[in-house]
């Protein structure tokens, strides 16, 4: 599963940058509700064997700990994100690129606004929904698609805008207790209401605001996350008991893996229904493959920091290159970001995520009234999820 994570995280970094190899990864979009999947099947995972909710402080010990999972890593990224605007407009002697569009937004006296967005930078919650609104110097914020031509996305104002999927990660953390534990037929329903409320909102009310809901906002995501937690109850116990062939993986392992590594080359829709619907045999079955190798347990821890540092790590590249504003046309080289990425990653790991993680399983064992080092194999993976 670690392969798969790690996989994904470099199909988002291919959509920032060149294509990696030559290759024509997985659209960015897309992997990230792939993610979403993943996450709904780690949730169920560790709620039905590691955090028992039932128990009194279990709900807020599953909370705190996913907290604690998320936020250092991405205060750390915030801070140099802001390094890096600080020392750009010291080098160009002017407020660079998205500290201007704040500029004109005070200048406008859109206090209420900026205070919302400024607390979502720290807080996260709310990143999704800044991405359904566009500004304007003339009119401040509006729906998307709402102020012409010359507006810009609201989203240029967030300094990891990226984050909005894991804005929708902790709205989901705080229902998975209710959701990843709930009766199947809930689960379906949510499932079904989830891809319908999409399909009738493009049909009926079709306009770029709805395709932003569709695309980001977290009610629209849930179909995604709660698969996950279905295809955990419904695959996982046959695959750990073995009730499914091994032979099993051949079916749908090399035709997953294509989705993935050639989604450029496929009919769009069967390149989107193909992944979503192999993911949800394949992750359990990856899951159980992998579980133990200690290998792919680091491969997968790689991939949170690299989705949360390749943005600033693009910034970085880009000024090497001498862009001094925002320019669409110039694109930074695949083979660059991604080694970049992967170095930054892999420091995050060691001086931040692993100490706050060994913590976080102490946390868990003192409540069990267990002292051991680490919990078993499988809900340590789910933990870095």
């Amino acid at each position: 599963m670690g392969l798969l994570r790690f996989l994904l995280a470099v199909c988002v970094i291919a959509g920032h940058s060149t294509r990696i190899l030559g290759l024509p990864l997985l659209d960015a979009g897309l992997a990230v509700r792939t993610f979403f999947m993943i996450s709904g099947f780690y949730m169920t995972l560790i709620l039905t064997s590691k955090y028992h909710v039932e128990r009194g402080g279990g709900y807020w010990l599953f909370i705190s700990n996913r907290f604690l999972r998320i936020y250092p890593s991405y205060l750390v990224v915030l801070a140099g994100s802001l390094l890096l605007y600080a020392a750009a407009s010291f080098k160009l002697h002017a407020p660079a690129d998205r500290l201007q569009y704040w500029i004109e937004a005070w200048r406008g006296r859109h206090y209420v606004a900026l205070g919302l967005i400024f607390l979502s930078q720290f807080s996260i919650f709310g990143l999704d929904i800044i991405s359904l609104f566009d500004f304007s110097a003339q009119h401040g914020f509006g729906l998307k698609g709402t102020l012409g031509d010359n507006a810009v996305l609201a989203w240029r104002f967030n300094f990891l805008p990226h984050a909005w999927s894991i804005s929708v990660e902790l709205f989901f953390y705080l229902a998975a207790p209710f959701i990843c534990l709930a009766r199947r037929w809930i689960q379906v329903g949510l499932v079904i209401a989830g891809f319908a409320g999409s399909l009738a909102l493009l049909t009926w009310a079709p306009s770029p605001a709805s395709l932003a809901m569709v695309n980001h906002f977290f009610p629209f995501q849930i179909s995604y996350l709660v698969l996950g937690a279905l295809s955990f109850h419904l695959l996982h116990p046959l695959f750990e008991k073995g009730r499914i062939h091994a032979a099993w993986s051949w079916c749908v392992l090399p035709p997953f893996a294509a989705a993935i590594l050639f989604y450029g080359w496929l009919p769009e829709w069967l390149a989107e229904v193909g992944t979503i619907g192999l993911g949800f045999f394949a992750v359990p079955l990856l899951f159980n493959l992998s579980r133990r190798v200690k290998f792919d347990r680091f491969v997968g821890d790689l991939s949170y920091p690299m989705y949360l540092s390749h943005i600033a790590c693009r910034w970085v590249i880009l000024a090497m290159m001498g862009v001094k504003q925002k320019d669409d046309s110039v694109l930074v080289p695949g083979w660059e970001l991604l080694p970049l990425t992967v170095i930054v990653s892999v420091i995050l790991l060691w001086l931040v995520d692993y100490p706050v993680d060994r913590w976080r399983q102490a946390r868990v064992a003192t409540r069990e009234g267990v002292r051991r080092p680490d919990a078993h194999a499988g809900e340590v993976i789910a933990s870095k999820s």
